[in-house]
C-alpha cells in the first residue's frame, strides 16, 4: 500500500506534512504555508529536498523518520 500523506521528523525537531498525490508540503519553518512541489526526494539519514513549483528548492535538516500521517 502506497502512502500518499506522510509525517517528516529532522533532527531538529521540525515535523512536515507531506502529501505525495498533491504534490503540497506544510510543516516545519513553512509553519501553516502550504506550498507545491514538482519532485521530492525523502530518505532517512539524508536532508529532505523538495523542487518547489516556483523554481526555488527547499531543503530540511537530516530526516530522522517518516510514516503515514493520521490527517485524511
Amino acid at each position: 500500500m502506497q502512502m500518499k500523506i506522510v509525517t517528516l521528523r529532522t533532527k531538529n525537531g521540525s515535523k512536515y506534512l507531506v502529501d505525495l498525490k498533491n504534490h503540497v508540503i506544510s510543516g516545519g519553518k513553512l509553519g501553516k504555508t502550504v506550498l507545491s512541489y514538482e519532485t521530492c526526494t525523502i530518505l532517512v539519514g539524508m536532508p529532505g529536498i523538495f523542487k518547489l513549483s516556483d523554481g526555488k528548492t527547499l531543503k530540511t535538516s537530516e530526516i530522522v523518520d517518516y510514516g503515514p500521517s493520521l490527517i485524511f
